[in-house]
């Protein structure tokens, strides 16, 4: 972190996204981008000016742009420089802030974009600095891409379909590469420090194919150990990409390769990120920056300590644009794509380097007959759930939150259902789903005597069963629990996610029944999944067996059986998840948190690349694992991935390989 950084509260900063880089790795970033004293430098989103500082130490530039919509930030960078910057304390997104520039264009455009998950963009705005939110950003960055004469007419039009198609899930990340991407001049550099995320996730489609139609990448730098930042929780990646002419399509092959980087805490020293390789130089950073070079040209992975580099193409971004563009409309309004295998696209540049020469065929769980969701969201757990303490098929007591019961409460069996609602669930139940000591209340079936009563006063049916009075005194408590604050305060049937729930009687329709706030939904297959996996993994990620179809909660992925074609028997494909190459793949797709944890969505969970030829084994795998899904016995993964090498042609030098493989990105994102 710089010294320089504004000082905000936590919830400021994490509402504005400010994680301002710092300069020794700004520096970093500057000198990959080539900045030079003749170049015009802008940044976007200025922060206190870490970029700019160092596009002036490192290249010698004074042609210097900072947009800011902070204005103590903008001021802290105001008063870095003492030669005049272009300072501009404007929102980057709106029109207004580019009004003098429709025909400028910046040979680098360098920035840390705020990192605002579209949760946080999508609500009106608060505190001392008004953000835009979700729906102001994108008309905005329209605004700024149509008065854009800098663009020619079709690049524009490209641009454009972009920022009206990009996910509404996306975080502030993706409009913003947009917006800067508009505004790099032909020859020029885009240069960015982003998450680990950048195109790993769906809605970063967008980013993959400006990339490759108007850019070529250069360089990628990736934080290995997480150690540049303390307080992110993601881990972050410097990218370096060069305009260059428009391609008449983002899907066309060609031999270009960049730099894949990695570095570690052992490459730093007190002056840089990358000091300790270089501890003699006077600007390390442009020392670095001929290192990477010198791997451009080279056939081969280059190590030293602290670094490993190497030269790769981008057949697998290539690939990925062309099995998933056709499902975006954005992408079929400027792109006529083919079709592609579904799971090539998604195996992993490490892994396809080992298996390249068998060029095994590949699927996805949907090709296998199997669905992928999220678990069981209640929106308020402190109601909905409790935790097992004694009882019988009669009766249980429940521990629930101290705030509605101080001791445990007597529920009738029949109106709760067995959940795993954490990773420690698990642990305490040795692996045994059905063995959990959570506990839903499960309230389909049953309501409140005055909520029955009051229906019936409208002439409406309430086919329900008056709740037994120890459980009837839980709901009414949890009914006027504060779960705000004092100032704001909240009640539970208040909340979004259980609002939801309720139904007014209506006396127009006598015959539909109400529904109450603590009723939750039925049950879908996702809630249920006869597998599970955890959504944070802190060692190598394990699926895990639900025979019993008991409920799982959203912190974990969930897989069921599709109703419409028949699938890979449930027992086989425990076995086949369970194997080196599930586990290798899931590493390598994940996202690596700052902790170290590896983050593994269920959006990940459906592009895992598993070989298509598994069906053959299947008889093989299921009796294999048999054992794991039932009782969540042994399972000899030894014999499991003899099988699963057997059908991808993997030799035992590759099966050494992809062994070594995967304890390396172990160790590599658990380093502490």
């Amino acid at each position: 972190m710089s010294d320089t950084m504004v000082v905000l509260s936590r919830e400021d900063r994490k509402r504005l996204g400010q994680y301002f880089t710092g300069g020794p790795l700004a520096r970093v970033l500057a000198a990959l981008a080539d900045v030079r004293a003749n170049c015009a430098v802008i940044d976007p989103m200025a922060g206190s000016g870490d970029m700019l500082e160092a596009a002036r130490r490192v290249g010698g530039a004074s042609d210097l742009t900072a947009v800011e919509i902070d204005p103590c930030a903008a001021e802290r960078c105001r008063a870095r420089f003492a030669s005049p910057v272009d300072l501009r304390v404007a929102d980057a997104f709106a029109t207004t802030t580019w009004a003098s520039d429709i025909d400028r264009a910046w040979d680098v455009v360098i920035t840390n974009p705020p990192y605002v998950r579209y949760q946080r963009s999508s609500r009106s705005a608060t505190g001392p600095v008004q953000l835009p939110n979700a729906t102001e950003i994108r008309t905005g960055l329209l605004g700024v891409i149509d008065n854009r004469r800098a663009l020619p007419s079709d690049e524009r039009a490209v641009f454009r379909s972009l920022a009206e198609g990009y996910s509404g899930l996306a975080d502030l990340a993706v409009p913003s590469w947009l917006l800067c991407a508009a505004l790099v001049a032909p020859g020029g550099r885009l240069a960015m420090l982003v998450p680990d995320t950048w195109l790993s996730r769906d809605y970063a489609l967008p980013v993959l194919y400006v990339l490759r139609r108007f850019f070529d990448l250069e360089y990628v730098v990736e934080d290995g150990e997480a150690s540049w930042f303390d307080d992110a929780l993601v881990r972050t990646t410097l990218v370096v990409a060069r305009r260059v002419s428009a391609r008449s399509s983002g899907l066309l092959t060609n031999s270009n390769h960049h730099v894949h980087a990695r570095l570690s805490s052992a490459a730093a020293d007190d002056r840089s990120p990358i000091g300790a390789l270089h501890p003699r130089a006077r600007v390390p950073e442009l020392r670095f920056r001929e290192r990477l070079r010198g791997v451009a040209g080279s056939t081969e992975a280059e190590r030293w300590p602290g670094l490993s580099a190497e030269a790769v193409d981008d057949a697998q971004a290539r690939d990925r644009l062309r099995s998933q563009l056709r499902r975006t409309t954005w992408g079929r309004s400027i792109e006529a794509a083919g079709t592609q295998p579904t799971g090539a696209a998604y195996l992993p540049r490490r892994l396809r380097d080992i298996v390249s020469s068998r060029a095994p065929e590949l699927c996805t769980l949907e090709d296998l007959g199997w669905s992928v969701g999220q678990g069981l969201r209640t929106g308020a757990n402190r109601f909905f759930y409790g935790e097992f303490v004694e009882g019988d098929d009669r009766a249980s007591r429940v521990v629930v939150d101290d705030e509605l019961s101080r001791n445990p409460i007597t529920v009738p069996s029949d109106l709760l259902r067995v959940v795993v609602r954490r990773q420690q669930d698990m642990a305490a139940a040795a692996g045994v789903a059905h063995l959990s000591p959570g506990r839903l209340f499960y309230l389909v079936e049953h309501a409140l005597p005055e909520d029955i009563a009051a229906a019936d006063v409208v002439g409406v049916a309430a086919p329900y069963v008056p709740l037994q009075p120890a459980v009837a005194d839980h709901v009414r408590r949890a009914a006027v629990l504060n779960v705000g604050s004092d100032a704001e305060p909240r009640r539970i049937p208040e909340l979004s996610a259980v609002v939801t729930n309720g139904r007014r009687a209506n006396p127009t329709k006598p015959s539909r029944a109400p529904r109450f706030w603590y009723q939750l939904p039925p049950l879908a297959p996702r809630h249920t999944g006869d597998l599970f996996i955890a959504r944070v993994c802190y060692r190598h990620p394990e699926v895990l067996s639900n025979p019993r179809s008991n409920v799982i909660d959203a912190n974990f992925s969930t897989l069921w059986r599709h109703e419409d074609k028949p699938g890979l028997p449930v027992a086989a494909l425990l076995a086949l998840l369970r194997s080196s190459w599930a586990v290798v793949t899931m590493e390598l797709t994940g996202t690596v948190l700052g902790g170290g944890a590896l983050k593994f969505e269920a959006t990940q969970l459906r592009r895992l690349p598993l070989p298509a030829a598994v069906t053959t084994i299947s008889a093989e795998l299921e009796l294999l694992g048999q054992a794991a899904y039932k009782e969540a016995g042994p399972l000899d993964r030894e014999e499991v991935d003899r099988l699963i090498w057997s059908v991808l042609d993997v030799d035992k030098d590759g099966a050494k390989k992809i062994a070594l493989l995967t304890e390396k990105v172990l160790r590599g994102r658990t380093p502490r």
